[in-house]
C-alpha cells in the first residue's frame, strides 16, 4: 500500500511579507519576500509607496503562492513586478483596505514660469 502526501503550495511558502501597490499609472504591482528580508522590504515598501501585508494565515499564504518573489536592491527599493487586476483586488481586500491610492511622485521637472 502506498501513501499518497498530498502538498499545498501553499504550505510551501513560508511566512513572510507580501508588498503590493500602484505605479503612476496605476498599473498594478505585487511581490512576496522571505521573512528574514522583512526590514529591508518594508523600507523599500515606504520608500516606493506600497503597501505591505504579513503573511500569516491561509488566505495569505494562498495568496503568496501566486505571486513571484520579490527582490531588493542597494538602492533600498525592490522589484515588485506587474500582478493581475484580479490578483491585485484579493490582495487589496486580504488587506482590509477599501482601495489603494497612487502614490504621489514628481512626474519630471518642475514648471516654471512662462517667459515675460
Amino acid at each position: 500500500m502506498t501513501l499518497n502526501i498530498a502538498i499545498s503550495t501553499a504550505a510551501t511558502i513560508p511566512h513572510g511579507l507580501i508588498l503590493f501597490g500602484r505605479d503612476e499609472r496605476q498599473r498594478p504591482h505585487s511581490s512576496r519576500f522571505a521573512a528574514g528580508e522583512r526590514a529591508e522590504a518594508e523600507r523599500a515598501a515606504g520608500l516606493m509607496g506600497m503597501h505591505v501585508i504579513e503573511i500569516s494565515d491561509d488566505t495569505q499564504h494562498s495568496l503568496a503562492a501566486g505571486l513571484p518573489k520579490g527582490r531588493l536592491f542597494g538602492s533600498g527599493k525592490a522589484f515588485v513586478p506587474f500582478v493581475k487586476a484580479e490578483v491585485f483586488d484579493r490582495l487589496v481586500a486580504a488587506a482590509g483596505l477599501p482601495d489603494v491610492a497612487v502614490p504621489i511622485r514628481a512626474s519630471g521637472k518642475a514648471a516654471s514660469a512662462p517667459p515675460a
